[in-house]
């Protein structure tokens, strides 16, 4: 690794500007006072403007643009200015100065840092370091050093060397190579929010575009767009541990001095010492690093959940749920992350999260729009549920809503096997199938999986499980180490799948996709066959043993339609590899392998 920057430094620095000039002042500041000599030449503003394209203001004032422009030319006269025409939002802003710097300087390495971040004297030699390693390793796209914002001055003395994992895009170096391989996953994310104010952007569509990388989330910022391209593209995010800069965004849009104070922004203490080197990953810690996020994206983790009276829910549903009960629309990312983060670190209760919602201005016109003398002539308070084919499939198969007054009565527990596979979520996207058969669900991780995908991608449609939720034989044997016999959850010798499986489905939100079939996979065959039911993709995961795998494929191939696709798991078990490769002679197609599913389409 080159010991020096020189190959990438003086690098082109950006700072990211719109209508805070106060915090602005202090980040020029202390990029000024740099332990590392900055040409001032270099130094970017990259200034938005307050109106939109038709004329019409945004949350900023002229009196505030002009404002950051003075500023930067105080404290760097002769750096350059660059004011946008019109107001371009976060994403397209960024996009400008990055095409900027590569495109028209034909810089190796860009710098960017936005208003609200405070830097230690040694960030900049501490980011020349982590560039250097950046330039020289073909799989690091992004570094920063911001470090872990929470951690004690101690700590980060301790911990000076490591590199991890980058968080939020803070104060980081991008290089060329990886803005160049990642446009066309970027480009596709900015097709959503060149022709609308970056926020009123098309969030379900945004939701479904990331849906095609295998990615089901909640979020949909331009920065999250940039996490994914590095993921589906193989490369790293990385940053150091100690705190090089400090986060100051104490005033904006979703956070308020107290909601920041409780996520314990304004308690970071940065690392008062320059940096003596960092011990950076192996090939194989690079991997591992880069194999991890691609596994957290997902499969994101989870919360341990929120305790409400007697019961406890996700943190992230309790969010959503209060901002479609108290203001009648889904959370905004940045509202919601800053909730579930807090409710997770136990920085706030449920109680603050719910005050805070109900003291907003937006509540109060909310409610009142809602009242009785605001609501419009003949509204109901309560409407009838939409027409679904889930709902109609539930009424041909019970006759009822089996979902009607159940609450969860256990917590969730996804604990599944290859229930994430790529190649699920690959062939929804491809196929936008309106009913999937899962048979063998386990406690659902790979039925609500999909379920979860086919919601993001707007699919009217519904997920079938089949599974008699007694377990298998494998589950029964008492004497396996890993002690999977305790998770039939038994309750006076009678498993507790089922009710797990229910639990984990109203948890997770899918309720209105997934329909249980509590059988075993020969006589829900009939069943299904019965309703003249036909699936455009259908899993079967039920068995190891050569007869029984070969018997479901026969069966559920029946349940297929034409351009179906039959997927199968476990690959490596003996008994599945036969039968899969025996059933694909028999029908007379392909056999197509992606350790450990299998697949067959059929004609």
């Amino acid at each position: 690794m080159p010991d020096s920057l020189a190959v990438s430094l003086p690098a082109p620095i950006a700072i990211m500007s719109f209508n805070r000039p106060g915090m602005l002042e202090r980040v020029l500041a202390s990029l000024k006072a740099q332990t590392l000599p900055v040409a001032e030449q270099r130094v970017h503003l990259f200034q938005d403007a307050a109106r939109n394209r038709s004329g019409g203001m945004t949350r900023a004032t002229e009196d505030e643009i002009a404002a950051c422009i003075s500023v930067f030319r105080r404290h760097f006269p002769d750096g350059v200015v660059h004011e946008a025409p019109h107001n371009l939002g976060i994403a397209l802003n960024f996009d400008r100065a990055e095409r900027f710097f590569f495109e028209t300087l034909n810089a190796e390495l860009g710098i960017f840092f936005e208003d609200d971040m405070v830097l230690s004297p040694h960030y900049l030699d501490a980011l020349e370091k982590l560039s250097a390693f950046a330039l020289a390793e073909e799989r690091v796209g992004y570094v920063a050093a911001y470090g872990q914002h929470h951690a004690s001055p101690e700590e980060h003395g301790r911990l000076r060397r490591r590199i991890m994992p980058m968080g939020h895009n803070w104060g980081f170096a991008l290089t060329r190579r990886q803005w160049k391989r990642q446009r066309e996953i970027v480009e596709g994310y900015l097709h959503f929010v060149r022709d609308c104010e970056y926020r009123y952007r098309p969030h379900e569509e945004i939701r479904a575009y990331f849906a095609r990388f295998g990615v089901t989330t909640t979020q949909t910022s331009q920065d999250t767009a940039k996490e994914i391209a590095s993921a589906v593209l193989g490369t790293a995010r990385l940053m150091c541990f100690p705190a090089y800069g400090s986060y100051i965004g104490d005033v904006g849009e979703h956070y308020t001095p107290a909601l920041y104070k409780a996520l314990d922004f304004g308690r970071t203490v940065l690392f008062e010492h320059a940096p003596d080197g960092f011990d950076f990953p192996t090939t194989q810690e690079l991997t591992t690093m880069i194999e991890a996020t691609r596994a957290q994206l997902s499969d994101p983790a989870r919360s341990n959940g929120v305790k409400v009276t007697s019961e406890r829910l996700p943190a992230d549903l309790f969010v959503d749920t209060l901002y479609r009960g108290l203001l009648d629309r889904q959370p905004d990312l940045a509202g919601f992350h800053s909730f579930t983060d807090a409710l997770e670190k136990k920085a706030l209760q449920p109680v603050d999260v719910v005050r805070s919602i109900v003291g907003s201005a937006e509540f109060s016109r909310s409610y009142a729009q809602r009242s009785p003398s605001g609501r419009t002539a003949g509204r109901q308070p309560s409407e009838e549920k939409p027409h679904t084919m889930a709902r109609e499939l539930q009424q041909r198969l019970f006759g009822e809503d089996i979902y009607a007054g159940f609450a969860p009565t256990l917590r969730k527990d996804l604990q599944g096997w290859n229930s994430h596979h790529p190649a699920l979520t690959r062939e929804i996207t491809a196929r936008r199938p309106r009913i999937v058969i899962d048979v063998g669900v386990w406690k659902g991780a790979s039925t609500i999986h999909m379920a979860k995908h086919m919601q993001a991608l707007g699919l009217d449609g519904a997920v079938i499980a089949v599974d008699t939720f007694l377990g298998s034989p494998e589950h029964w044997n008492r004497d396996r180490p890993d002690r999977i016999f305790e998770d039939l959850g038994l309750k006076h010798g009678w498993p507790s799948l089922y009710w797990q499986f229910l639990s984990n489905v109203v948890a997770e939100g899918v309720s209105d996709l997934v329909l249980p079939v509590p059988q075993t996979s020969e006589n829900a065959a009939v069943i299904l066959q019965r309703l003249g039911l036909r699936a455009g993709m259908v899993h079967i995961d039920a068995a190891h043993e050569y007869e029984p795998v070969l018997r479901d494929a026969r069966m559920y191939w029946d349940l297929l339609e034409p351009g179906g696709l039959l997927i199968g798991d476990d690959h490596p078990w003996p008994g599945v590899a036969r039968a899969a490769r025996d059933f694909a002679a028999e029908v007379g197609q392909p056999l197509r392998v992606e350790e450990p599913k299998w697949m067959i389409e059929k004609a």
